[in-house]
């Protein structure tokens, strides 16, 4: 997608080194944003939004953005997502103009005159009742009320007629998401990527040690009107203006779960934003920190970015 804003301020940078250090990432890749706001508030442009793709198996997305969020101003939107690799959890690479490579992250601010329009949905359901995170450190759960992480799934699996493995088990998970509850509310998901030799299992972002978390589910019918909501959402958040093209970043296991009704969820998009450019793809993490909202990373989840004309 080629986006023209002529009258607009546009600063990218990519860094490599992600996963050593994404405290000194987030500060490069930010490096030129007070000058590139200086330049936008000359022109009378007042609203800002960041676009972020990351490694999607740094294990450290998280991080990053909430860094990224420290380096810019108040009310300043940030989305995106973070590199995939069709499912098969290799390798990701992110690029820009002059390279492309894994463990990398770029960046690019925008300055306009009207704001890009952002909403999020999943439409997922917990299937199983609430356990608390008895033993995890970083993104690496370890327990589950006080059993290894990976035998609470093969107990869930198994209850559906699926003998996991370890070695195989990586589509499964992430059809089948870890939620993070609040209340009886699904406050964010995320997804386990790989099982470890103890029985733990490395997620997309961190899960914190005493969380109360519960397996997920999508009906599928729910997940298209999900992102049908963040269609509207994102466009009710364009403030009047008319949206010009629509980014949506929508996580690979929405894919996996939806399967050839995947288009669905785009023509859901459609109906809402009209005939307009929709580019995208899927992703191992969603970005969307707007509006004041505390959180920042997603997974299994719709991010629907709205370009004003």
């Amino acid at each position: 997608m080629l986006v023209a804003a002529p009258r607009g301020v546009v600063e990218s940078v990519s860094v490599p080194g992600l996963k050593d250090d994404p405290k000194r990432a987030a500060a490069e890749l930010c490096r030129n944003f007070p000058d590139a706001q200086s330049r936008a508030h000359g022109k009378g442009l007042a609203f800002s939004t960041t676009v972020v793709l990351s490694d999607g198996l740094s294990g450290v997305g998280e991080e990053l953005v909430r860094q990224i969020l420290a380096h810019t101003k108040a009310l300043h939107q940030i989305v995106g997502g973070a590199a995939g690799d069709e499912g098969r959890f290799k390798a990701t690479l992110v690029g820009d103009p002059e390279r492309a490579s894994s463990n990398a992250a770029a960046a690019m601010h925008v300055f306009g005159a009207a704001p890009w329009g952002v909403g999020i949905g999943h439409g997922l359901e917990a299937t199983t009742g609430k356990m608390a995170v008895t033993k995890a450190k970083g993104n690496v759960v370890y327990e589950l009320d006080g059993r290894p992480a990976f035998e609470v799934y093969k107990e869930h699996a198994k209850k559906r007629g699926v003998n996991l493995a370890a070695a195989s088990a990586g589509e499964y998970l992430i059809a089948n998401e870890l939620g993070v509850m609040l209340g009886d509310r699904v406050a964010r998901a995320r997804a386990p990527l790989s099982v470890g030799t103890d029985g733990s299992l490395t997620c997309a972002a961190d899960v914190r040690q005493g969380s109360q978390v519960a397996i997920l589910d999508g009906v599928p019918s729910n997940m298209v009107e999900a992102a049908r909501a963040a269609a509207e959402e994102a466009k009710a958040n364009l403030q009047g203006a008319k949206p010009a093209g629509v980014l949506l970043f929508d996580c690979v296991c929405r894919g996996i779960i939806l399967k050839d009704k995947f288009q669905q969820e785009i023509d859901a998009v459609r109906s809402v934003m009209g005939d307009v450019p929709v580019a995208g793809f899927l992703t191992y993490g969603e970005i969307a920190n707007y509006g004041g909202s505390v959180e920042a990373w997603h997974n299994t989840t719709a991010v629907c970015v709205a370009i004003p004309q």
